[in-house]
Parts: structure tokens; C-alpha cells; sequence
């Protein structure tokens, strides 16, 4: 790693204050068209990261209309697992985007340092993974470059292993009517989909393909498409099926043969035949383990500090053309109506357990399901907790989701 006052040297930057609220401290890497900061704002006394345009790309319209387009795919994604964007804006011709500093390791190092992942921490990381990107699909945004470095994993509350998901750089807008967007070849070749690669039309299922790759990652330790060069990559993204998974996994992983079958789905060729987006493989998901696996493991002392990783830069082929149009805000899978009972109580130690909304975490966003007073009654019976911030796993039909309930708060003045 190259030292301060080398970067100093090779960054004007460094050291000065940027769109006088900056104070820029230290360069942690290029991406694909940017120069990625540590700052502090100075108002506010807080670390951010300051995404500023390569000096190489001011003045080309298309590299800030991409630069915008991220700017306004995270500023309307309110999600605990996705970067949260602070502020946007241009200075003498470069513009800039402020986002929240994370502070943790990528997936991508995560995974390496262990080899594999087992179940137990697989499970609750795809399911933020899957979270966010739900969120995303449901405002008709497409990350498009969904790899194991853009997933960052920190520590809050006492939890090890919460998801942030990083760079919407190559993010797209899509129709909510239609669920197809002609597009160029943008992302990184080791994740994209065989439809990238072809330029043709795409929907939310290049993420799912996306993640189908990030899960055979996380439980192998190794990428389901490798070559010598890139070229022969995408040859066998678009031609060759992955060695199977289940060849691949160590003794030691527990994952059944349904999340297996999932992540096969997931990298099916068609798009057809892979889930529609990451909602559904959520649920897929929630089907095949057991509810007490989805809680986040306690974080444990680090003996030696990280070194601060430089972000990637991903494979720039063409320049995409934006087509915004937001859908409707979906939730943490898709409730039907007449819900039939199949709930199972939270563990102790889990976000929402009894004791109330005080044990949630900022992470968690309940949702409060609206059950029949029938089905309230068989929950009971099966002494499940419906209040005190108890969550329960309700199925209907095919699908399930989460939901979780919060005390009320009594009013001033008011018995309890």
C-alpha cells in the first residue's frame, strides 16, 4: 500500500476541502470511472465516502449522465443493506457523490480468508444479500454488477456479518410494465449473465443470475465460470454449464440439496427458468433452512486490524442508456390473502425476540402482517407471540414472508 505522502504527491485532492464541506483524508481506490475517498464532512464531524469523477472523464455527458443515474438509484433506496447516499453534486465540472462510510471487509475477502462459508454463515448473509437487492427490484432498479466485492460486511450492535450493498454504478431503471430494457455490455465478466453478454433485452434476473454465482462463491470458495481471460469467460457463461455444486462443497458445509437446487435455478441459462427476481429466491430460501439459521452471529474481537481494500473496477464494454420509471414499493416477499398456518417462534438472541422492539436492531424493518382473527387464534394456540416485537413465519400459498409486530406505546397520561 502506497503511503500518505506518496498519494499526496500522485492526489491534489488529498488534504484539501472538497465542495467546501469535505476534508479529504485519504484515497481508498479507483473504480471503473471514479476516484474513491475517505472524508470527513466537517459540519456534521462524520467519516463518508466521496465517489468524485475521474479527472480522465469531466466533460464526457454520457459518464455523467451514469454518474447521476447512481446518484438517484441510491438516493431512493431506503434500505438498511444498501449504501445510503448523503449528498450529490458538481464542482468545477467533476461531479461527486457522498455516500456513508462502511467499515468492515468485502465478501470477497471474507470468503478467501475461510475458504468456504458453511450454512450457518451463508444463511444470514444471502438472506440480506437478498433483502436489498429485493428492495431494489421491487423500485425496478437493476444493480447489474452484483459481486462478491460489492458486498461489504461490517458489525452493528454487537451482530458480526451485516450486509452492505455497494456500487450502484451500473444500476439501470426499468419499466414496471415492461420487464424488459435493451441494453450494452456493462458489469464485471467473472458475474455477468449470458443476456449481458449477448446484448439482449434484460429485466431483474441478471441479478438473479448475479447471485446464483455469489452463492456458489460463498459456498465453494471458488467461481463457477474460470478461464485465463476474459473472453473465454464469457464464452462459458453464454455456453457451458457450472460443475455442479454439489461436487464442489466441503464436507463440512450442512447446506441442503434445496439450496442447492436454488442456486442452480439461479444460473440457469434461460432466464425463463431462473426465479423472476430476488424476492422470490428469498423465499426460496427462507423454505429450505431452519428460521433460528437467519440470526446474525455475535462479533467476535478482531486480533489484527484489515487493510483497507481498493474498490474494483468493473469491465466497461459500452455506455448503457437510462429509462427511469419507479413500481410500486414491494415488502420482504409477496403475502396473499387467507393465509394457512405454518409459523415457527423466534430463537432468543434474534432480532424481534420477546422482549420487545427495544432488542431490533436499526437493520430490521417489520412488517406488520394483517392475519384473519381465525388464524391469530390458531397461533396462539400453538404458543407463538404475536406482540412484544415477536417475529413468526407465516406461509401462504406458495410464498412466506416475515413479519413482526411492535409494541404500542401507551400515550402520556394513559393506564397501561
Amino acid at each position: 500500500m502506497s503511503k500518505p505522502e506518496d498519494q499526496a504527491q500522485a492526489d491534489p485532492l488529498l488534504g484539501t476541502t472538497f465542495a467546501r464541506r469535505y476534508l479529504i483524508e485519504r484515497r481508498l481506490g479507483r473504480g471503473g470511472m471514479g476516484v474513491v475517498y475517505q472524508a470527513t464532512q466537517i459540519d456534521l464531524n462524520r467519516p463518508v465516502v466521496l465517489k468524485v469523477l475521474a479527472p480522465d472523464w469531466v466533460g464526457d455527458s454520457e459518464a455523467l449522465a451514469r454518474f447521476e443515474r447512481e446518484a438517484r438509484g441510491l438516493s431512493s433506496l431506503q434500505h438498511p443493506n444498501i449504501v445510503t447516499i448523503h449528498d450529490f453534486g458538481k464542482v468545477d465540472g467533476r461531479a461527486f457523490i457522498v455516500m456513508e462510510y462502511v467499515q468492515g471487509e468485502t465478501l470477497d475477502r471474507f470468503v478467501r480468508r475461510r475458504n468456504h462459508l458453511t450454512l450457518a454463515d451463508f444463511v444470514p448473509i444471502a438472506a440480506q444479500v437478498l433483502k436489498g437487492l429485493g428492495e431494489a427490484h421491487s423500485r425496478g432498479i437493476i444493480h447489474r454488477d452484483i459481486k462478491p466485492a460489492n458486498i461489504m460486511l461490517c458489525e452493528r450492535q454487537g451482530r458480526a456479518n451485516y450486509v452492505k450493498i455497494l456500487d450502484f454504478g451500473l444500476a439501470k431503471l426499468v419499466s414496471g410494465s415492461s420487464d424488459i430494457t435493451k441494453q450494452n455490455v456493462l458489469g464485471t465478466p467473472t458475474c455477468l449473465s449470458p443476456e449481458q453478454i449477448l446484448g439482449e433485452k434484460i429485466d431483474q434476473r441478471v441479478d438473479v443470475y448475479a447471485v446464483g454465482i455469489l452463492f456458489y462463491f460463498m459456498l465453494t470458495g471458488v467461481m463457477p465460470f474460470q478461464a485465463d481471460n476474459d473472453a473465454s469467460v464469457l464464452y462459458k457463461h453464454v455456453h457451458e454449464k457450472p460443475q455442479p455444486i454439489q461436487e464442489l462443497l466441503p464436507a463440512d458445509s450442512g447446506a441442503p440439496e434445496g439450496v442447492l437446487e436454488l442456486i442452480s435455478r439461479c444460473l440457469e441459462k434461460s432466464r425463463e427458468r431462473r426465479p423472476r427476481d430476488a424476492n422470490e429466491v428469498v423465499e426460496g430460501l427462507i423454505d429450505q433452512v431452519p428460521f433460528s439459521m437467519f440470526r446474525l452471529p455475535r462479533a467476535q474481537p478482531r486480533t489484527e486490524p484489515l487493510e483497507p481494500e481498493e474498490p474494483q473496477s468493473s469491465t466497461e464494454h459500452s455506455k448503457p442508456i437510462p429509462s427511469p420509471e419507479n413500481i410500486v414499493v414491494g415488502t420482504f416477499g409477496r403475502p396473499r390473502s387467507a393465509p394457512a398456518v405454518a409459523a415457527a417462534p423466534l430463537a432468543q438472541g434474534m432480532p424481534g425476540a420477546p422482549g420487545g422492539s427495544q432488542t431490533m436492531p436499526p437493520s430490521v424493518m417489520p412488517i406488520t402482517a394483517q392475519f384473519p382473527q381465525a388464524t391469530l387464534d390458531q397461533l396462539k394456540a400453538q404458543g407463538i407471540p404475536l406482540e412484544g416485537g415477536a417475529w413468526c413465519r407465516a406461509r401462504t400459498g406458495a410464498r412466506s414472508w416475515w413479519s413482526a409486530r411492535r409494541p404500542r406505546r401507551p400515550r402520556p397520561g394513559s393506564a397501561r
